[in-house]
């Protein structure tokens, strides 16, 4: 991972680290999350769009698959940036994947920590 992720992660840490074992962590390039099998990657979570230059592009939580539903986020160009980004090799996508999936109320709850904690520059519209 690089500086940047690690610390995306310490700020998960510093508020979920008592229940960080629901989760995986993946952090992958656009590619990498379009073709991953990784265990996990299918599953309910949070996920962070990143860029070095850029910063925190979007955040968003799926109860159902995570992986996919930051994808569409490109497919749709969220934004009006999204479609931009997901063609830059420097734009990353960490995924917070809950291990459980009948524990995925805990996405919702990290969807608002990082939210208000790591500022994106595509807001959700649902969080205001």
């Amino acid at each position: 991972m690089s500086t940047f992720t690690n610390e995306v992660v310490a700020i998960f840490n510093k508020e979920f680290s008592a229940i960080a074992d629901k989760f995986i962590i993946l952090e992958l390039s656009v590619e990498e999350a379009e073709k991953s099998k990784k265990e996990h990657i299918y599953h309910p979570g949070v996920y962070v769009w990143l860029h070095p230059t850029y910063g925190i592009l979007r955040v968003g939580r799926s109860l159902s698959n995570s992986q996919k539903r930051a994808l569409e986020h490109i497919r749709d160009d969220t934004g009006n940036q999204m479609k931009k980004f997901g063609s830059d090799l420097e734009t990353r996508l960490m995924l917070f994947n809950i291990i459980d999936p009948d524990a995925n109320h805990w996405a919702a709850a990290l969807e608002i920590y990082f939210e208000k904690r790591l500022h994106p520059k595509i807001k959700a519209k649902k969080l205001g």
